[in-house]
């Protein structure tokens, strides 16, 4: 008797992303051969914050019925958390997880990860960049944008 699982195809969504495309999460996904990959950035990056939106348009694509989410800023709360009845994972490209509702996440048996180390070494050479600059001598411009 053979598994079910072995031949279903896992929906993967893409909420939303900054980058130029998403060819190279796809060239890995796709090694898996029993993936459906969604690609819902064209309508969900322009309403990040707006939760009644992404979900209607979750439920419209069909991406409602995800087996795992990757989000970047797209709010996934509670009202759409709960109409995901396959889904296992809501994957985080960054390092919070603020815009997704951990307790409802939790409650629907729902594991949320994220990316701890994302982009920490550039954020922390800007930080320095921007201490450096404050000194008088660094960066002429500065008396010049105080005026």
């Amino acid at each position: 008797m053979k598994n079910n699982d072995t031949y279903k195809k896992y929906k993967i969504v893409f909420t939303d992303y900054y980058f130029q495309d998403i060819n190279k999460e796809i060239k890995i996904l796709n090694k898996l051969r029993n993936v459906e990959i969604i690609d819902c950035n064209d309508f969900i990056s322009g309403e990040i914050g707006n939760e009644e939106k992404i979900l209607t348009y979750l439920k419209r694509t069909k991406a409602i019925d995800a087996d795992a989410l990757i989000v970047n800023h797209a709010i996934i709360g509670k009202k759409i958390i709960s109409q995901l009845k396959n889904c296992k994972i809501i994957a985080r490209y960054g390092v919070g997880v603020d815009n997704i509702d951990l307790k409802a996440a939790c409650e629907a048996g729902i594991v949320i990860s994220n990316v701890p180390d994302y982009c920490m070494e550039e954020v922390s050479d800007n930080a320095v960049a921007f201490i450096l600059g404050m000194s008088e001598k660094n960066i002429p411009i500065k008396s010049y944008t105080k005026k």
